[in-house]
């Protein structure tokens, strides 16, 4: 996996073993250390979509329960995000 920085973004990629680079999710920097924004990759639209987690809002603080996500390591070095405990509902980006 990688990671670059453009702006207040960190893209979030995986390079798969035929040299297939695949977008996995973006980061956003909200002036706050403890306050970030992310945004998961749809490859059905080409872009990413930002979640509406449970408190209604796009953001939240990394130790909440609700934002908090870990990657789980499937065969092949394919990844799956899975947000811990609760699924964030899905909102398109504008």
């Amino acid at each position: 996996m990688r990671v670059r920085h453009h702006g207040a973004f960190a893209y979030v990629t995986d390079d798969l073993a035929d040299g297939t680079t695949l977008p996995l999710l973006r980061l956003r920097y909200n002036r706050s250390l403890t306050t970030w924004s992310f945004a998961i990759y749809r490859a059905s639209r080409d872009g990413y979509e930002d979640p509406i987690l449970p408190s209604g809002h796009p953001f939240g603080r990394h130790t909440t329960g609700s934002t908090r996500l870990r990657l789980r390591a499937l065969p092949q070095r394919h990844h799956r995000l899975v947000p811990i405990p609760d699924e964030p509902t899905v909102a398109p980006t504008r």
